[in-house]
């Protein structure tokens, strides 16, 4: 359901920005599509989906704006995987 999508960005929200992740969750009420246009117009470079994907197989959609490239992880796996990227992007930009 759309409360429990909510529930589970909400979540990832919270455990990351406990790890000293700087989050920006759009709960609006848009399409993805606006949504999505929206965080590439503000430049955010890691974008984390929780939706129709994740629905079917509990994987959320991680997105990097720099090369469009897409992986999927199952949210068990979520915050470690997340913090892998930032640290590589981090190195990339020593």
């Amino acid at each position: 359901s759309d409360n429990e999508i909510s529930g589970i960005a909400q979540k990832l929200h919270d455990d990351l920005t406990e790890h000293n992740v700087e989050v920006l969750l759009d709960n609006r009420d848009f399409s993805p599509g606006i949504k999505f246009k929206d965080a590439d117009l503000i430049g955010i470079p890691i974008r984390i989906t929780v939706g129709t994907h994740f629905k079917e197989t509990g994987e959320l959609e991680i997105k990097l704006r720099k090369d469009g490239n897409k992986t999927f992880v199952h949210i068990d796996k979520a915050l470690p995987e997340i913090k892998k990227i930032i640290d590589q992007m981090k190195n990339e930009n020593c």
